[in-house]
């Protein structure tokens, strides 16, 4: 089977089983990301590791636990602090120096994923059990659905490239191709998505611009990340769409802004739901 057809099949199989865990939440929605985020640092782990530096993914795992579990933890920040300086101040009395250069890329692996990727869960806590369903879906579907019709909007109609020193693929037509995608993913959830009127406040329509914009940002850092090592893809666990960061990388972007626009709105009393 081509690549293409097995983007397609395994998105048709993976997207309804991602989208009942969502609808679970809870302790559901944690391990699945604990599980998503764990690998995607084993991703990101071999990357450093073609680029000459290691990652402890064992003290990556302790990071991803805290971070992933804040809300059911006491004392999160203090405890994060302790854990970061009882790492830093292990590997400062290694003997061994190349032990304490690999302490900046575990720190970066450790933090900077599920530091991201957290913010699904807190919008999925926004507003009621099913408004939090309702706008954590919205904005995976927006990412899914910009990704998907960049991908063959770009393969059919791509001349101009988009960023052409770090990805060869990307042109603007599929950028435009991505716009629409999800456009129509916003205006699909405010026609047929029972109990999602409160989409229909004009304040809501930028995270279209938001999952348009920051979607490609996303997926254009890690591949510069990729193309400074000289792979394709971060790995190939997901048939058809690379690995888990090459699947999660736009949205580990576009769901941090959605949650601090949506909390800036919330705040000012600019939305409801």
């Amino acid at each position: 089977m081509k690549e293409t057809g097995k983007r397609v099949l395994f998105g048709l199989i993976a997207a309804p089983l991602f989208l009942a865990v969502l609808w679970l939440g809870s302790w559901y929605l944690n391990m699945l990301l604990l599980v998503i985020v764990a690998l995607m640092q084993r991703e990101l782990a071999n990357i450093f590791f073609i680029a000459d530096a290691k990652v402890d993914l064992s003290w990556a795992l302790v990071f991803s636990l805290l971070i992933l579990f804040q809300t059911k933890i006491p004392f999160f920040y203090p405890l994060v602090l302790l854990v970061v300086i009882l790492y830093v101040g292990l590997k400062a009395l290694q003997p061994d120096r190349l032990q304490f250069r690999d302490t900046l890329p575990t720190l970066f692996t450790a933090l900077y994923i599920p530091s991201l990727m957290v913010t699904m869960l807190f919008l999925r806590d926004m507003g009621t059990a099913e408004s939090g369903f309702i706008l954590l879906s919205l904005i995976v579907l927006m990412v899914w659905g910009n990704d998907t019709l960049a991908y063959f909007g770009g393969r059919a109609m791509g001349k101009h490239l988009l960023a052409p020193n770090i990805s060869p693929k990307k042109t603007i037509e599929g950028f435009i191709f991505g716009f629409l995608g999800a456009t129509l993913v916003f205006v699909a959830f405010t026609l047929w998505v029972p109990n999602a009127s409160f989409l229909t406040q004009l304040s809501l329509w930028p995270l279209v611009i938001i999952a348009s914009v920051f979607g490609p940002i996303g997926d254009l850092t890690e591949s510069r990340l990729k193309r400074f090592v000289d792979v394709k893809d971060s790995s190939n666990l997901l048939p058809g769409h690379g690995g888990f960061l090459d699947r999660f990388d736009a949205l580990m972007i576009v769901a941090p802004i959605c949650w601090i626009y949506l909390e800036v709105l919330l705040y000012f009393e600019f939305v409801t739901f």
